[in-house]
């Protein structure tokens, strides 16, 4: 019998059993491919990282595997947040280094994560080509459970900052709130336009500071609905810059997440628009906190 240590962390959250929890498994590296998914079903949350060592000494600091209950993915921002915040907290020296940088290698490539007061963990990314999927507002609505009148003018889009979302705008908090997602029909349609789920979001909020309230639907990879979701709201922002704020040259805003299934939690979130090719960079940002700690029976 092998044992292994564990920690559950909260990410986008600075209180407990809030945000959206990540299990972290440490120095995973026996582990196989199958030990890995059998282990992300047992906790059954929206993602478990496996962190194992980086695949070239001194590329990285570790090398992240990330599993939903239903697959290995190449990369999302919650356990990206919540696998930073475990790395900084468990170095020998301890404790979270303040203004400094940790790479983390996954499925996506290196994705670098500033740690800066708070502690907030941001990382970088460029968003990925768009696609329009020519679905009509009733198709959308069909696929949450609202009225076409609900869904916003913009056209449905896969959107991606290393993980591919399909990306809806809701008019209204109170439309978005009360949407009932028909989760078959979102499997479907999301694995025809190769997206990972949808994710979908109004420009208002409930919490202060928020400007806007997001919700994600992703049934196929076994998440009925994220609690936060950090790629998700990524692509939104991606999504926004191609749409609602396609003037500016730049933009920040808060937005909220998991208020429908009591996992509240808030995204930090900037874009900026590169001179030269038009291309665009997403800054994703949130807090996380330790909630358990043990060990597993392998």
């Amino acid at each position: 019998m092998r044992l292994l240590r564990f920690w559950q962390v909260d990410a986008f959250s600075t209180e407990r059993y809030r945000g959206n929890p990540a299990a972290i498994v440490f120095e995973a590296d026996a582990l196989s491919t199958s030990e890995m998914q059998t282990i992300a079903r047992q906790f059954n949350l929206s993602e478990t990282v496996f962190l194992c060592a980086p695949s070239e000494k001194g590329a990285a600091d570790y090398r992240a595997r990330i599993f939903t209950p239903g697959r290995e993915i190449p990369f999302a921002g919650h356990p990206t947040i919540a696998s930073v915040f475990a790395h900084v907290s468990t170095r020998p020296e301890g404790g979270t280094e303040i203004g400094g940088a940790v790479r983390q290698e996954c499925g996506a490539g290196i994705i670098s994560v500033a740690v800066t007061a708070g502690p907030l963990l941001t990382l970088s990314a460029h968003a990925e080509p768009t696609v329009t999927t020519h679905l009509s507002r009733s198709q959308v609505a069909e696929m949450l459970g609202c009225s076409a009148a609900d869904v916003g003018e913009e056209p449905a889009e896969v959107c991606s900052i290393g993980l591919p979302w399909l990306i809806a705008r809701v008019g209204s908090l109170e439309a978005l709130q009360a949407a009932i997602p028909n989760l078959n029909l979102i499997d479907t349609v999301c694995r025809k336009h190769r997206a990972i789920g949808i994710t979908t979001y109004c420009v208002e909020a409930v919490l202060d500071g928020c400007s806007l309230h997001v919700r994600t639907f992703a049934p196929g990879v076994g998440i009925r609905e994220d609690p936060v979701c950090g790629s998700g709201n990524g692509a939104i922002a991606v999504h926004l810059a191609r749409h609602l704020y396609r003037d500016r040259p730049a933009f920040f805003y808060k937005a909220e997440q998991g208020l429908e299934i009591h996992r509240s939690g808030i995204l930090h979130l900037s874009v900026e628009r590169n001179d030269g090719d038009g291309s665009l960079t997403v800054r994703l940002g949130g807090q996380a906190v330790k909630v358990m700690e043990g060990h597993l029976e392998i």
